[in-house]
């Protein structure tokens, strides 16, 4: 990249921007690495942020006008490479952790994989090529580099697509789904592809000439990854999802509505366990752990929901526990309980989710709720 007006201003801020990048990436990185309960999300994460921090880090050497030209020379042909590679991994490393934390199988050996793999390796080729034939070719470069960087939003827009399809599928699976979101992390996804998306347009800015606004575009590049890496990684400590956790209902292979006739003894035995034995009011009760209680699959107990009480396992849960959670408030022995302990022996371990479907269902408050209670009992 040659030095222009905008850099000779403000390299010194954008190489300390860089650095101060990878130190964060080091930081952040390491410990996630040496922990004793690392899992797969953990090793995947740290990948990412080092290679971000390394890329940030390599930049500095590449591009420092004291010290770039003696790397470039040092290095050269290979001098891009590690840029290039960084580039392929990204997107992939991103997709996989993704699908680590919605506790899936990484899909190794997919196509989208071979593809990614097979293109990282041509343009290194291609670029070493046109390095050793030519001395080097700024439009070959870039053309290698954007094609990388167009294959890292393609894999980010996936990444995305199945955590919104997962998300749509919480309330089908779990009763409690605030600790299983990934919403974070749906967002953090598009924070990364909006920066991958920056260097695609400064490649294409760069062939046709409008360097200083391709230039702007590189700087602004480093600035976001900064915020998102510590963010990914501080939810996702607390959010990740194994992959004995992990169940699948495919709504694609739903059969339809009238082709299942739903047994009664069944539907009996599903009130029996709601209503007596009050298995709702397990925080972590799961489609699979009930249907495994009636002796049933999850996808026959999933047909039951929809078909007979049009219900996602969501629904049908949350309103035994509030039905619950009403019932303590009425009764006049149980006045000096706490709302909390209130929420906490019907099955709610959220008190953000408990107020919101209590409101619902009634139109108050659980407090407000108590008041009219009681306001009743005095006249």
């Amino acid at each position: 990249m040659n030095s222009s007006i905008i850099f000779s201003h403000i390299l010194n801020i954008y190489d300390v921007l860089l650095l101060t990048t990878f130190v964060v990436a080091l930081l952040l990185a390491i410990p996630l690495l040496i922990k004793r309960d690392r899992g797969i999300n953990d090793v995947l994460l740290a990948a990412f942020i080092f290679i971000q921090g390394f890329y940030a880090f390599y930049s500095v050497l590449l591009f420092n006008e004291n010290i770039g030209q003696h790397i470039r020379d040092t290095l050269f042909p290979f001098y891009k490479v590690p840029h290039l590679l960084v580039l392929g991994l990204q997107g992939l490393l991103v997709l996989w952790f993704a699908r680590a934390m919605m506790g899936r199988s990484l899909g190794l050996r997919s196509k989208t994989t071979n593809v990614v793999a097979i293109l990282c390796l041509i343009t290194i080729v291609v670029n070493l090529h046109f390095n050793i034939a030519s001395g080097g070719n700024i439009h070959v470069l870039l053309a290698c580099a954007w094609l990388l960087n167009v294959c890292s939003v393609v894999l980010g827009f996936e990444a995305i697509r199945q955590l919104h399809s997962y998300e749509i599928k919480l309330p089908f699976i779990h009763s409690t789904i605030d600790k299983y979101s990934l919403t974070w992390l749906k967002v953090v996804m598009i924070g990364f592809v909006s920066v991958w998306v920056l260097p695609v347009v400064a490649d294409f800015s760069m062939v046709v000439g409008l360097t200083n606004f391709a230039e702007i575009l590189y700087l602004f590049r480093h600035v976001p990854p900064l915020f998102l890496i510590s963010t990914m990684v501080l939810y996702s400590q607390s959010h990740a999802i194994s992959q004995s956790q992990s169940l699948e209902i495919s709504a694609e292979k739903k059969q339809p509505e009238n082709s299942t006739i739903v047994n009664p003894n069944s539907i009996n035995q599903l009130n029996d366990l709601m209503q007596r034995v009050k298995l709702y009011q397990d925080p972590e009760l799961r489609l699979d752990g009930l249907a495994d209680s009636m002796g049933i699959s999850p996808r026959s107990l999933s047909s039951i929901l929809n078909q007979h009480y049009q219900k996602s396992f969501y629904d049908f849960v949350n309103q035994y526990r509030i039905s619950d959670a009403i019932e303590q408030l009425r009764e006049k022995s149980k006045h000096h309980k706490t709302i909390q302990r209130v929420f906490e022996e019907a099955g709610f371990n959220s008190k953000t989710t408990f107020n919101t479907l209590f409101k619902k269902s009634t139109g108050k408050t659980p407090s407000e709720f108590r008041e009219s209670v009681k306001e009743e009992v005095v006249n």
